[in-house]
């Protein structure tokens, strides 16, 4: 389910970073609000809260793009994959493999501390995605469950907590999100399988807050999507950045695949929440609403992207906005505020979906044959993949053909603010 592992990363520097490279006792909450405004650090992931990925760096132009080059090269010296997104605070770059986290002039690229994690439990996934940062503090999770607080300036280790049963296969890739005081993260895992959720802790001290169980246990809201088996089931991990709306303390969380990832037939039912967009109240967990884009999922379908967060004009009224995309190669935007999508329907309830998503719906995929995708104008090598893996989604029947191997993995969508 997590994108190709590369075996070797290098980190490039464009040469415009003229701060004097030293570590803050930052950023803020406020800082960290207003990160989308930033154009000259990078605080989250996504670069902002809402994950727009768009700096107005107006010092590169068409005309002088061409002779940009490399100011420094770090060389991680790490074979395991690893696919870290570094932040960048006053000068300071922050950027992890699976068990180092490093800080880089990033002018220079010059080491300023390099704190290397000895696993104290079951690694499972290697990959890193990288880290929250808050107040002084750098935030990661680790191929063992460990959650880690490392003093930004020096990378002293504050505190350490296991957050995930690496036992059961759970392991942290995703990189955090730090909002207030808590840190919100969850485990991937889906092919292991282990059972999906997403938790807070306290940035002080890693205590534990709420949890919500994307999959859900048994007698919990969701739980009647999931026929009932002695078959080993799950899914439902989390391994992409969260997008958080700080105003109304909303998180947005793209939610993976179920398990078995091919054969579905000791899952019957729609198997909420995964391949979902769920929404929680940032500081309690609860669910507030979601939107599963694949129910009953095929073909590892995994959504993997819930950004940007945005606001845009919409037949002369204005919109709060959020782009839901995954593997499936479909864009959705949705409305916020009334939870509809732009196509006008809402988004059915819990309840709704359950039932219309039983077992035996017609609205769940069906077994796909030659004659099918050939009629969908799939390659030959596209055509063997999606008979090889389970068939036909309502996508080769209504709409366009969705190429097998096409869609979103890591990276999500970028909001262009220039173009209105």
């Amino acid at each position: 389910m997590s994108a190709r592992p590369t075996l070797l990363t290098v980190a490039f520097l464009i040469g415009l970073v003229t701060l004097p490279a030293h570590a803050q006792q930052g950023p803020t909450q406020a800082e960290l609000n207003a990160a989308a405004s930033n154009a000259v650090d990078w605080l989250l992931t996504n670069h902002d809260y809402g994950g727009q990925r768009f700096v107005d760096a107006t010092e590169i132009t068409r005309d002088n793009a061409a002779s940009l080059r490399a100011a420094c090269v770090y060389q991680a010296a790490d074979l395991r994959p690893f696919h870290t997104n570094p932040l960048v605070y006053r000068g300071v770059m922050y950027l992890t493999t699976s068990q180092a986290t490093i800080a880089l002039d990033a002018a220079t690229c010059r080491v300023q501390w390099r704190h290397v994690w000895r696993p104290k439990a079951k690694e499972n996934w290697p990959q890193s995605r990288g880290v929250a940062l808050k107040e002084g503090i750098i935030i990661r999770g680790t191929a063992d469950g460990y959650l880690l607080a490392l003093d930004a300036l020096t990378g002293r280790l504050l505190w350490e907590r296991a957050a995930a049963d690496a036992e059961k296969g759970e392991t942290f890739t995703m990189p955090p999100v730090v909002f207030e005081d808590l840190v919100i993260i969850g485990p991937a895992g889906n092919e292991v399988p282990v059972r999906g959720w997403v938790g807070a802790f306290r940035v002080a001290t890693g205590k534990p807050v709420w949890r919500f169980n994307i999959r859900p246990a048994a007698g919990e809201p969701g739980a009647e999507t999931w026929s009932m088996t002695e078959a080993l089931t799950g899914g439902g991990a989390v391994w992409t950045p969260f997008s958080l709306d700080p105003a109304q303390g909303l998180v947005f969380v793209p939610v993976g695949n179920p398990a078995p990832d091919f054969y579905s037939d000791v899952r019957q039912g729609a198997n909420l929440y995964t391949n979902s967009l769920v929404v929680l109240d940032a500081r309690t967990g609860k669910l507030v609403w979601h939107y599963q884009a694949v129910p009953h999922d095929l073909h590892d379908w995994d959504l993997t992207q819930v950004s940007p967060l945005f606001t845009a004009q919409v037949n002369g009224t204005e919109r709060r906005l959020v782009s839901v995309v995954g593997k499936d190669g479909l864009l959705h935007v949705l409305d916020r505020e009334p939870r509809a999508s732009l196509r006008g329907g809402r988004h059915p309830s819990r309840e709704r979906r359950a039932s219309a998503h039983a077992g035996g719906s017609s609205r769940l995929p069906r077994p796909v044959g030659r004659g099918s995708v050939e009629r969908a104008g799939l390659q030959p090598a596209d055509q063997y993949a999606v008979r090889r893996f389970g068939g036909l989604v309502r996508h080769l029947q209504e709409g366009p053909p969705a190429r097998a191997r096409s869609g979103t993995e890591l990276h999500g969508r970028k909001l262009y603010p220039r173009s209105g």
